[in-house]
């Protein structure tokens, strides 16, 4: 505390000595700041010109490193390892500061990877602050009296050693904090980005992360602003060529939540006895601010190991999300990342295509799930759901070929899922899109032309009699059944088939040409009537009016993955854009 110009280098060990006192919840010295004094592993306490150099630490009581009140304060390197499954052992938290860099870091802790904005970690003992009493239950028949006694001493300890107490960590802005190169686990609990928990009427300002990786993190990835007290004031945030893991989070993981320009109010107690931020005119009495939004919000190629529901961004004045992964697919439709905002002046959402140009995220669902399934006999048991493209036949026997029953003919339908969660309202317009690979047989002239037949169907109507065929075990022996008529079917324009053979094989044709046309159908009544009914998904049948074309379209896993198409890029997937 209150030293600068100091560098510390080596591979020496911090050892922060703090097995002892991971005890039951009933009984020993805890974690929590009223009953005992905060006890971090490395701290960097109101000093300026710090460096730390290939330095670790382990079995921190509370928080790895840590930052309060700290200036030009830089970490190359560092290591934290406290494996135990103890609350607030964050991996890097950088309560308060300003001009902190954090790079190269590898933590292993219990709650957040990484969190600033939590000022003054042990005020939640003052011995006279109001409230502190009903902690120890005085006054009652129950009474912990010792224990109160015991924080008592913890707190006069510390506060005589440090020659302040606990109130005056934290005692300004937190502005120019950078972290790079991270790894991040958590154990227990815990975020991977948590920003502005209890500020206590502080601002943080500028946050820039590049290449921060967090793992297994339980509650929640970019979390800003679920202050527990006072509304802190960001500038800015930015997150780019980063991942989290949130295969363990129940909703999320992006949860930016900025000022709504309501009032903020810090009372003359909050100042006088919990390290609230003093009133600007020096005199101590009650004031209000304005609760303002976040200035800009970016996140830049981030990935996001799975899909959940709950993705918040309010009150910012501008956010930019770009190339965005989840579940190792790019970001091009809306429902892949469901996010509810308000209060966001400009949002951009955007991806860069496969020829390097930058598109919208067009509103509208990428396919959960596609696959063809054929008639021929050794066809029939096959379930083709990973297959990299989508493949057409009509031989006759129903409008679509759907209803061919004797095996000898090669008739194919191909079946295409979508989610609707993301839906809001009905649509006004909905369209299926489809990119063509190429046809099989070199005797049909290029300029023949075919057109596409879509019908919504349902996989609990099956043709084996059965109530299940979902997409990921059907065949042409247990898929949906239904029949097709010229008015339950929509069609796409005629296209003609083209130069690009797709010859016949039992391989994968990774490595086939793509004609690449984009095939439309307007399927709007159907995600109208799927939206009215409260259905989650649409399962859609797809087939042509082509006597024996065989056509096939890129698959979701022709677009994507190591195994991919190789001249198909990610916006080749089957898709479905809407228009509200």
């Amino acid at each position: 505390m209150g030293r600068r110009g100091i560098e510390i280098d080596g591979r020496g060990v911090f050892d922060a000595n703090a097995v002892a006192n991971y005890n039951a919840v009933s009984s020993g010295d805890l974690h929590d700041a009223y009953r005992s004094q905060h006890q971090g592993g490395v701290m960097v306490m109101h000093s300026s010109d710090i460096t730390f150099n290939d330095t670790y630490e382990r079995n921190a009581k509370q928080w790895n490193y840590e930052t309060h009140s700290a200036h030009s304060v830089t970490f190359n390197n560092i290591k934290a390892l406290t494996p135990y499954q103890q609350p607030w052992v964050d991996g890097t938290e950088l309560a308060s500061g300003q001009d902190i860099t954090a790079n190269g870091v590898f933590t292993l802790g219990n709650d957040d990877a990484f969190a600033s904005g939590h000022h003054n970690p042990s005020n939640g003992f003052t011995p006279l602050a109001s409230g502190v009493w009903n902690n120890f239950k005085l006054g009652t028949s129950s009474a912990d009296v010792q224990g109160y006694v015991n924080a008592v001493g913890a707190y006069d300890t510390v506060s005589d050693d440090l020659g302040f107490d606990s109130n005056q960590w934290d005692n300004e802005d937190s502005k120019n904090i950078s972290v790079s190169n991270t790894l991040n686990w958590t154990v227990n609990g815990g975020n991977a980005i948590r920003l502005g928990y209890q500020t206590n009427g502080y601002k943080l300002t500028v946050y820039t992360f590049d290449n921060f990786n967090s793992l297994s993190a339980p509650a929640g990835g970019i979390l800003a602003m679920n202050n527990s007290n006072t509304y802190p004031r960001i500038q800015s945030i930015v997150v780019k060529n980063s991942s989290v893991d949130n295969s363990r989070y129940t909703s999320g993981p992006i949860s930016v939540n900025g000022g709504n320009g309501t009032t903020q109010t810090v009372t003359a107690d909050q100042q006088a006895n919990y390290g609230y931020a003093p009133n600007p005119d020096g005199s101590g009495a009650t004031y209000s601010y304005t609760k303002s939004p976040i200035g800009a919000v970016n996140l830049d190629n981030v990935w996001f190991s799975k899909q959940n529901t709950g993705n918040t961004i309010t009150g910012v004045t501008n956010a930019t999300l770009n190339n965005l992964r989840v579940a190792g697919q790019l970001v091009e439709y809306t429902s892949q990342l469901p996010l509810t905002t308000s209060g966001v002046g400009t949002l951009n959402t955007t991806y860069t295509d496969g020829n390097g140009q930058t598109q919208n995220v067009k509103a509208g669902a990428l396919t959960s799930g596609d696959t063809w399934v054929g008639a021929w006999t050794g066809d029939q048991t096959s379930n083709n759901s990973s297959d990299l493209t989508l493949i057409t036949r009509n031989t006759g026997g129903g409008l679509m070929g759907e209803q061919y029953t004797t095996g000898s003919g090669g008739g194919k339908l191909s079946y295409i899922q979508f989610p609707l969660g993301s839906l809001t309202r009905s649509p006004s317009q909905a369209t299926l899109h489809l990119t063509y690979v190429g046809h099989r047989y070199s005797s049909v002239p290029s300029t023949d032309t075919d057109q596409l037949l879509v019908q919504p169907v349902s996989d609990t109507t099956c043709t084996g009699g059965g109530t299940s065929c979902p997409v990921n075990t059907m065949t042409w022996q247990n898929r949906p059944s239904f029949t097709a008529t010229s008015s339950s079917v929509a069609k796409s324009a005629t296209f003609t088939l083209g130069s690009t053979l797709i010859l016949e094989g039992g391989g994968t044709h990774q490595g086939n040409a793509i004609d690449g046309r984009d095939i439309t159908v307007d399927i709007t009544s159907f995600v109208q009537n799927a939206y009215a009914a409260h259905q989650s998904t649409l399962l859609l049948a797809v087939g042509d009016t082509g006597t024996n074309h065989e056509l096939r379209f890129v698959s979701s896993e022709g677009a994507t993955g190591s195994g991919k198409l190789t001249n198909a890029t990610a916006d080749m997937a089957p898709g479905l854009t809407v228009t509200p």
